[in-house]
């Protein structure tokens, strides 16, 4: 298969390596690069420890909250996503339907309508 512009990938490739070979690079810096590379390697296992830290601790809060049980048992919730859940809307009980937990979190829709004008039904976007 070729492409629009007439050469194919491996062809595209040859010429490609053809030139860097050819090419004035810098070899110097190869030791910097290494360094840089294992920084930012130890920084992304950092991020991992801390990482699973937090969701240890996520952990062990939600097992002190009753709703969170029932939360748990929805297919897709994971414990971070229930977590954000009981976060911003407290205790569950307190709304007699779910569209007040909609309306809470600006998802629920509204129309800007204004005299003669018929406006569009769009989110709020109002709310926590």
């Amino acid at each position: 298969m070729q492409r629009a512009g007439g050469s194919t990938g491996t062809e595209k490739a040859a010429l490609l390596i053809a030139r860097a070979k050819n090419s004035v690079g810098e070899r110097a810096a190869v030791e910097e690069e290494k360094a840089d590379l294992q920084r930012l390697i130890e920084e992304y296992e950092r991020g991992s420890i801390m990482l699973e830290e937090i969701e240890s601790t996520i952990e062990t809060l939600l097992s002190e909250i009753p709703m969170a049980e029932h939360l748990r048992t929805i297919k897709g919730l994971g414990k971070i996503f229930t977590a954000a859940i009981l976060a911003g809307t407290g205790d569950l009980r307190q709304y007699a339907h779910g569209r007040q937990v909609l309306r809470k979190a600006g998802l629920n829709l509204a129309e800007s309508t204004s005299g003669k004008r018929k406006g569009r039904i769009v989110l709020s976007k109002r709310g926590d």
